[in-house]
């Protein structure tokens, strides 16, 4: 009976044991971000905060397996208990402070303006600035002011001049819409012409009308064609109303925008981004430093574009825990032994090229 007992003792042991171990396994959720996150083709995670992070781990003698999440689910796992811990470029702001708590800062970095430097497009920069969903609809609303002035003009010439403008629907309808092309290009061929005097009145009316949207039309088709030059030295927060600005979705970029009432195009990732400056989508990207500067680099672009650092916003990077965690303390005290070692400075000179 003693022999009983003593195995039935025995295996609820190891079985807690092995329940406990697994409990003590952590969920640390990341979100990709270069070059802090980024995960190589076998599916492994590596960047600067992946290895900061492993550091910590080592020191803290923690168990984790990481999640990967996008940036809005990725706090709101967090929020929800179904992680311990997240990492990535994580900023610290007031609003993400509301629901989760950060760690002591491990990198110091701000808001910057990239822009193109090149004054020449590319072929498909061009293709790209031309015809986007703007432009097809000032062609669709074009067409249809193209339509109503040449049927204006039928109304009152199918009768008194049906060898110019037919009487029959259709035919008569295609010579308005005709007249009416070749009016407001100032082609003029003459093979037709309003006789009525309702129909010259409309013609007289639609020649002033026809000279204001050509006008506009040519101007906006060579602001396509032309990239220019932006002052980067006078770029700052209070005159970027002026310029068509672009940024990166659930950012402290994008917060800051919003505070600032300043209109902006929002993209997925930086790289969208970054791609948006250099084919003429925005004028300027706003955006965090570190990541744009990574993503210049990789793309090649540093011929093509320029970063104007902002001295106006400083964003401080942090791990993130789950609100009145005590895992805080711990990673806190981690990072400063990792602080006062020399893995940092090189790990910032292997990804920054800085102590």
């Amino acid at each position: 009976m003693k022999t009983v007992l003593l195995y039935f003792l025995l295996f609820t042991s190891i079985l807690f044991s092995q329940q406990n171990t697994e409990t003590n396994v952590m969920k640390v959720g990341v979100k990709l971000a270069e070059p802090f996150v980024m995960r190589d083709v076998n599916g492994n995670y590596y960047g600067y905060s992946i290895e900061l992070f492993s550091k910590v781990a080592e020191e803290t003698k923690i168990q984790f397996e990481y999640v990967e999440y996008e940036l809005p689910e990725l706090f709101k796992a967090l929020d929800s208990k179904k992680i311990d811990i997240a990492v990535g470029a994580l900023s610290i702001t007031p609003e993400r402070e509301a629901y989760c708590d950060f760690t002591i800062p491990y990198y110091i970095s701000g808001l910057c303006f990239v822009t193109a430097t090149k004054n020449s497009p590319t072929f498909l920069g061009v293709v790209q600035r031309i015809f986007t969903i703007d432009f097809f609809k000032v062609v669709l609303l074009l067409t249809f002011v193209l339509f109503l002035a040449g049927f204006l003009v039928w109304l009152f010439e199918k009768k008194h001049n049906p060898e110019q403008f037919s009487d029959g629907k259709l035919h008569g309808l295609g010579s308005g819409f005709w007249w009416a092309a070749v009016t407001m290009t100032t082609v003029g061929y003459g093979d037709k012409s309003p006789k009525t005097f309702g129909g010259r009145v409309i013609a007289i009316i639609w020649m002033f009308v026809a000279l204001t949207i050509i006008s506009s039309f040519t101007a906006s088709i060579a602001s396509a064609l032309t990239l220019e030059h932006l002052d980067t030295k006078n770029i700052d927060f209070k005159n970027l109303r002026n310029y068509t600005v672009g940024t990166v979705a659930s950012t402290s970029s994008e917060d800051y925008l919003v505070r600032r009432g300043i209109d902006f195009k929002a993209y997925k990732n930086t790289e969208e981004g970054i791609k948006s400056v250099y084919y003429g989508d925005v004028e300027i990207l706003v955006h965090e430093t570190p990541l744009c500067e990574y993503e210049i680099i990789q793309e090649r672009l540093s011929n093509d574009l320029s970063i104007t650092l902002s001295d106006e916003r400083e964003i401080l990077y942090a791990f993130a825990v789950q609100e009145g965690s005590k895992l805080r303390e711990r990673l806190n005290i981690a990072l400063l032994k990792v602080f006062n070692s020399r893995e940092l400075i090189m790990l910032n000179k292997y990804y920054f090229g800085e102590n």
